[in-house]
């Protein structure tokens, strides 16, 4: 069995990136007055391409399925 390499390059497209949280709260645990989660808040990022935008529309991820997100 042969193999051959081929090279790759990762990296990323250049943009401006932001971010900023909306929402939530903070929720005792049960665990004790110190312990306290934040709970209903959604993390946003925002990257616009360096060379500007070419598209009329943007493309949006929404992560769901009652997952944390980190």
């Amino acid at each position: 069995m042969s193999s051959t390499h081929v090279p790759c390059a990762l990296s990323e497209a250049r943009s401006h990136r932001s971010y900023f949280h909306v929402g939530g709260h903070y929720r005792n645990t049960g665990a004790g007055e110190s312990l306290h989660v934040m709970t209903g808040q959604m993390y946003v990022e925002k990257l616009i391409p360096v060379d500007g935008v070419k598209r009329p529309l943007p493309l949006v991820f929404i992560h769901g399925a009652g997952q944390t997100g980190s």
